[in-house]
This record gives C-alpha cells, structure tokens and sequence, in this order.
C-alpha cells in the first residue's frame, strides 16, 4: 500500500516499496548529502540496538518521569507554591526530552 507525503513546500510525494530508501532519496533531493548521510547513519544505529537497548532506554524514561511527578506532587503538596521549585522540575524535565 502507498503512503503519500505531503511536503511543507506544497508538493507530494508518493512512498511505494521500501520507506527507507524512499525517503534516504526525498532526504537527498532536498537536504543534500550531508543530511542522507546522517540520516543512513541513525538508521544503521537503530538496525543495531537489541531489544535490551531499547529497554534500558524505556527504563531511563520511565524513572525520569516517576522522579518528575513525585518532584511535582511533593511541590503541589505544599501549602504555598514554590515557583523556583515548579521552574527546576520543569528544567528537568524539559532537559531530558
């Protein structure tokens, strides 16, 4: 089945086959080299992560969001609200995304 993608240009392409190499070919027409190559290098590295790599990765996430709503709660439980203390946790957080 095709997928279309519509381009922030206005103009449509078409993805029949294999994705990947539909867009390495939209990255190079339009980005250049330089982007398909790193785009066929983050490829090649996901095709190399294993299932516990993907799991650790999961597990990193997971205690970062546990940590930033036990900071949340703790901050909201207070009888004034500390913004200094709302401001770090949302440093925190948005640091790690």
């Amino acid at each position: 089945m095709a997928r279309t993608l519509y381009l922030p240009d206005g103009s449509t392409e078409y993805v029949f086959g294999d994705p990947e190499e539909v867009l390495q070919k939209i990255i190079y027409e339009r980005l250049g080299r330089d982007c398909e190559e790193l785009f066929t290098e983050i490829i090649s590295e996901l095709k190399g992560m294993d299932g516990e790599d993907y799991e650790r990765i999961a597990d990193g996430y997971r205690g970062m969001a546990v940590d930033t709503m036990n900071g949340l709660h703790e901050a909201l439980m207070q009888p004034r609200l500390n913004r200094k203390r709302l401001e770090a946790i949302y440093d925190n957080l948005n640091k790690n995304l």
